[in-house]
């Protein structure tokens, strides 16, 4: 809610959608493979490090990362944007899809 994103799509529920449309899918692949074991740990941990402090106001968990780690993340996502050019990624953090309208 802080970041104005409230869905999280699985393959499936992207799918469904596009098959509702009068679209054709051009191009399935993942994204940021590289990063999925660091995401997946985070997403597993994070409930342990929240704060026990009640809110009822939207926060991001988006922090601001040290500098060094900042750009070892964006070195690994540039590798990653290189091989998208040539072939789809079997797995990641995210999914795109591309898809084109059909007249």
């Amino acid at each position: 809610k802080a970041v104005m994103a409230n869905r999280r799509y699985s393959r499936k529920k992207v799918l469904q959608l596009l098959n509702t449309l009068p679209v054709q899918l051009v191009r399935w692949t993942n994204l940021f493979p590289g990063l999925f074991p660091l995401v997946a740990t985070y997403r597993i941990l994070q409930p342990y490090w929240k704060k026990k402090e009640p809110s009822n106001e939207p926060r991001s968990e988006i922090k601001p990362l040290p500098y060094a780690l900042n750009e070892t993340l964006f070195r690994i996502v540039d590798v990653e944007k290189s091989l998208l050019r040539r072939i789809d990624l079997p797995f990641g953090s995210s999914i795109l899809a591309v898809a084109r309208k059909v007249a």
